[in-house]
């Protein structure tokens, strides 16, 4: 009787191996064409700013005690020079020159355009691809993330509105200079500074960082600030957000 149940019970498992042969399997996902929406998308991002159209001289007032025309023009050209300058962070009067990228560990590369509304329309065509990614920028909430808001905005962009919009549920916008914030280190700390502290090392070689910027706009230079974006800061950015992700700082 035993050896009966026993070649009863090889006979059902036998049955059933042959089954599970039979049974048509589900077809493996290809690997090629996975549309970017299904990728865990990690986007680093840091924007150059250009300032707004030369101010006029008479819009400004010199100092009321100056009489000599000499010092008077100084004084002028000097407040003209200030507020070009400061031009540069206000989303209000300044454009944004262009936007460095990189995709988890895709080499970085830059948006621009002929004019902003042409850079703000291809970086809205660019994220369309993308579902609730993880966007990081160093000063983020209180530069990139409002100014790219903002332009949204203006340019009728609505997919950069929505991502670059508080609480949207969208996307993840992380400020790493906020890092040193929620750890009582209140000082200013800068990406360059932050790349130090991580690796030992400063994190620009080129000899170009954001106080240069203007002036190599003004001496039409513009692809040495595209060129320190994407092969400086936004490369600088990832390596620090790997590290920072290490000790969970970033979650």
């Amino acid at each position: 009787m035993k050896r009966i149940i026993k070649w009863f019970k090889g006979l059902i498992r036998s049955i059933r191996r042959r089954r599970l042969k039979q049974s048509p399997l589900p077809s493996p996902r290809k690997t090629t064409g996975i549309k970017t929406k299904d990728l865990i998308a990690n986007i680093f991002l840091d924007i150059e700013t250009s300032p707004c159209e030369e101010p006029r001289l008479d819009s400004f007032a010199p100092k009321a005690n100056l009489v000599d025309p000499v010092k008077i023009a100084r004084d002028l050209e000097e407040k003209k020079d200030k507020a070009w300058r400061a031009s540069m962070l206000d989303a209000f009067s300044g454009e944004i020159f262009c936007i460095g990228l990189a995709l988890n560990e895709d080499e970085a590369f830059a948006i621009t355009g002929t004019d902003e509304r042409e850079l703000m329309q291809s970086f809205n065509e660019w994220l369309k691809d993308f579902s609730f990614p993880k966007i990081y920028a160093h000063f983020g909430s209180t530069f990139d993330f409002q100014w790219l808001w903002y332009k949204g905005l203006k340019h009728k962009c609505p997919t950069v509105v929505n991502m670059f919009s508080k609480g949207s549920g969208l996307s993840k916008l992380i400020d790493t200079a906020k890092i040193m914030d929620n750890l009582g280190y209140k000082e200013y700390v800068s990406l360059d500074k932050m790349h130090k502290l991580l690796f030992g090392v400063p994190a620009k070689n080129m000899g170009v960082d954001g106080s240069k910027v203007f002036d190599l706009i003004m001496q039409k230079k513009g692809d040495e600030v595209i060129k320190y974006c994407v092969e400086e800061d936004v490369p600088a950015l990832r390596r620090c957000c790997k590290e920072l992700d290490q000790y969970g700082l970033l979650r």
